[in-house]
């Protein structure tokens, strides 16, 4: 496709002086943070005045501005999965602060590969195709220092390849569910990525174990490395339950409440948490008879805002960072509106059993079962 002169405007970034430092940055995909639903970008848009993405001309999209650089990521991300091609991040302009004040976003099959790595004479496997095409698509903001607003200084609409058709654009962000993490944080995995469990123990196997042993050797061999390995759980489970941790953070109430109820490595998990709480600031949203809602920000970060709820009849909290969910501990925000509600004691319903001291006694008795067929217990 050809590029029309009405979509091309000079580019202005180009009258910024010696005073700036211009910085090329490839970054190969949008983060997961990036990426809004279409329908929820289009109803904001709707909301404020402005056209739905499918009825935008060329015209608008030049008179657009946005409060932030994330704010005009968000809307090529979503005017890109209208249009049916993928967004990339490319080219930023740093002033001398290191500060952006200009970012561009182009479509992912911007660019071309390098000649040198088509014709390898040592290749091992066969080159990946090609996806680049040179397209010239983009979109260029930069920020106003006069109005601290990022306007559009340059844009062009057309592409030199196919885009995918509007009925199938969406089907990647559709089975994205099944997979992405934004997806999954309220799912509980108790602290297991990917493979790192599996990974684990094979590191630990790997040292008794190796590919010279015969099989009675691999099997005395085996054995060892899970004596061991069941050794090492043993000596953990002594140290939560035998010894007790040094106070060292400012809340010590929530401290040594978490020391009685947690194993010893999840309890420097909790730790850590309840020393974050010091560089939270917290504000009340909504109040009703039973139930409380705040606002908690990091210090100096005020983009990170996360929502806490607390029901005060149930005794119960709720964050929407969801990593109690994931992970089973609390977190800092929970500790920050716990500190400003002024509970004292550790709430039954953010204490996750699979992370107690106690949490084998259902499964381990130290009882000898009561036997007449003696032979068959000792046997057992």
């Amino acid at each position: 496709m050809s590029i029309n002169e009405d979509d091309v405007k000079n580019d202005s970034d180009n009258d910024l002086g010696d005073d700036y430092d211009y910085q090329p940055i490839a970054e190969d995909a949008a983060e997961d943070d990036d990426v809004d639903s279409l329908d929820s970008t289009s109803k904001s848009e709707e909301i404020c005045g402005v056209k739905r993405i499918a009825d935008l001309m060329v015209e608008d999209i030049w008179n657009l501005e946005f409060r932030t650089e994330d704010e005009a990521c968000q809307f090529y991300n979503a005017y890109s999965c209208w249009h049916g091609f993928v967004m990339r991040k490319d080219d930023v302009v740093r002033d001398n602060q290191g500060t952006i004040i200009s970012r561009q976003l182009v479509c992912n099959k911007e660019g071309w590969r390098n000649m040198r790595y088509l014709d390898l004479d040592d290749r091992s496997r066969e080159a990946k195709s090609l996806t680049r095409t040179k397209c010239p698509a983009r979109l260029r903001v930069k920020l106003d220092y006069g109005c601290g607003r990022w306007k559009v200084s340059f844009f062009v609409e057309s592409h030199n390849h196919d885009l995918t058709p509007p009925q199938f654009a969406h089907l990647t962000y559709e089975t994205r569910s099944m997979w992405s993490h934004c997806f999954l944080r309220d799912k509980f995995f108790g602290y297991i990525r990917t493979t790192s469990q599996c990974e684990g123990i094979n590191s630990l196997i790997r040292f008794y174990v190796n590919r010279k042993n015969t099989l009675i050797d691999f099997m005395h061999n085996l054995d060892r490395a899970l004596k061991e390995y069941r050794n090492n759980e043993l000596i953990a489970d002594f140290k939560s339950q035998c010894s007790e941790p040094v106070m060292i953070t400012s809340l010590e109430v929530y401290e040594r409440s978490a020391s009685c109820y947690f194993t010893r490595n999840i309890f420097k998990k909790i730790r850590n948490e309840i020393q974050r709480v010091g560089v939270l600031n917290i504000k009340v949203l909504s109040t009703t008879l039973d139930k409380v809602k705040f606002s908690v920000t990091a210090l100096g970060d005020l983009a990170k805002d996360r929502r806490v709820e607390v029901d005060r009849g149930k005794n119960l909290f709720s964050c929407s960072c969801k990593l109690f969910e994931s992970r089973g501990i609390s977190y800092s925000h929970v500790f920050c509106a716990m500190k400003f509600e002024n509970i004292l004691e550790f709430p039954d319903s953010l204490i996750y059993k699979r992370w107690t001291k106690n949490a084998k006694n259902e499964f381990i008795s130290t009882e000898m079962p009561v036997n007449d067929d003696v032979e068959r217990v000792l046997n057992f």
